[in-house]
């Protein structure tokens, strides 16, 4: 019975180590997104590996703060990125309330992975991938939900 308890916890103390995410892990990321050289507010950034990982998918994401600055998430908040070549998406909603979310400020033009145009390559050493983006903000139409359920034109 002893051995039977001694090979249990070896297998369990092999079966815990090691990194759980195999070949790739995070490296800390931040970075800022400006649009028309001001700070994007709440907008979010997704980073779409290019190549294959095989049957993992892996997708680093964040949401920017007030100032534009962001620090990508992949396996836990904050973690950062791993190491590859990304495209990159950026959508910045007009508004957030509750479940409603507004139309995208930037009227898509970085939405779609493949046509945003946006590319950045994470090695080991990156601590940061800023975004100067440009837009027509103009273009959206934003009506911000009111409490009583009714829309207003801004």
């Amino acid at each position: 019975m002893k051995r039977a308890w001694c090979l249990l916890i070896c297998f369990c103390s092999i079966s815990c180590t090691g990194n759980p995410h195999g070949d790739h892990p995070a490296h800390p990321v931040t970075g800022r997104i400006l649009v028309n050289g001001q700070p994007a507010n709440n907008a979010d950034i997704t980073f779409y590996h290019l190549g294959d990982w095989g049957k993992e998918t892996i997708i680093p994401m964040a949401r920017t703060e007030e100032d534009g600055t962001f620090a990508l998430a992949t396996y836990a908040v904050k973690d950062g990125a791993p190491v590859g070549e990304y495209e990159v998406t950026v959508t910045w909603p007009a508004y957030r309330h509750a479940r409603d979310i507004g139309p995208d400020k930037l009227g898509g033009k970085f939405a779609k992975r493949g046509a945003s145009g946006l590319k950045k390559t994470i090695e080991a050493d990156t601590k940061e991938v800023n975004f100067e983006l440009t837009a027509d903000l103009s273009k959206v139409k934003v009506d911000v939900p009111t409490v009583s359920g009714r829309r207003s034109g801004r």
